[in-house]
């Protein structure tokens, strides 16, 4: 039967060939694995110190909500609420960090990179919205404003005309009469408040044109109308600019809620 002689230091030199082939393979992925878990840990530090002020950003959102409630107040400026900064948040981090999961025999990590990426993706679009529906809410309130006021202006302008032609037939209508006593009311308000001369100078008013039969009530009525037009706007548009900044505070509460238990697991397997 033939046989395969080796020479001794030929099985030595393969030997050596495979331990040193081995330990290689074993230095690399002892490498890798320090890698991925220091990377894990970059991502696990960086996290925590960026969940205040996930918390402090749906706080300003709550704070916005209150600054654009006043009703008397038409300027405004963005920059309560700012980004934040999840420079920390890139492709191969979380690549590392699936890895991680992985190696840790973790149920689902897929899932759990997941609701991280959702949770991170979900607070930055609800920052962009917020910066769009700010200004807009900004645009459509100054515009509103200017109209109501200009409305205001109207209708005084329009009464200066009924209160000259009385004049100019040496007459004093019932309907001049009351209008002056209700813009008499205007003066008395103070620090030209909406919402006063709304309940008291431009409802009333508009009850005496509604009232009135003279003809000449009309161009007084129509600007009435615009100026309870245009605050029936600033009203709703605080309305529904609120309910969208409460709900953006309200689901950047959520993603802080999953981030912080989703990194609370990470650092029991750190």
């Amino acid at each position: 039967m033939w046989q395969l002689n080796i020479a001794p230091e030929v099985v030595l030199s393969i030997a050596i060939l495979v331990a040193g082939w081995s330990f290689t393979v074993w230095f690399y992925f002892w490498e890798e694995g320090k890698r991925i878990k220091s990377r894990t840990k970059y991502f696990s530090k960086s996290l925590e110190e960026v969940l205040p002020n996930i918390i402090s950003q749906s706080k300003s959102y709550n704070k916005v909500v209150d600054d654009i409630s006043h009703i008397n107040k038409f300027r405004y400026s963005l920059g309560v609420v700012t980004g934040l900064n999840f420079h920390f948040f890139n492709p191969q981090i979380i690549e590392d960090l699936h890895s991680f999961l992985s190696k840790k025999k973790v149920s689902d990590p897929h899932i759990i990179i997941k609701e991280i990426t959702d949770a991170v993706n979900g607070i930055e679009v609800h920052f962009q919205n917020f910066k769009y529906n700010y200004r807009e809410f900004k645009e459509l309130q100054e515009t509103n404003y200017e109209r109501w006021n200009q409305g205001i202006n109207n209708i005084l302008s329009e009464y200066d005309k009924l209160f000259e032609e009385d004049v100019k037939k040496n007459e004093s209508t019932n309907l001049v009469i009351e209008i002056r006593q209700t813009i008499s009311k205007l003066q008395e308000i103070e620090g030209f408040n909406v919402e006063k001369i709304h309940s008291d100078f431009a409802i009333p008013l508009l009850k005496i044109c509604q009232k009135s039969n003279c003809i000449r009530s009309l161009s007084i009525k129509r600007e009435v109308h615009t100026v309870i037009f245009n605050f029936e706007n600033l009203v709703d548009n605080i309305t529904h600019f609120s309910s969208i900044f409460k709900r953006d505070s309200e689901k950047t509460d959520k993603y802080h809620g999953i981030l912080k238990g989703r990194l609370s697991e990470i650092n029991e397997l750190l």
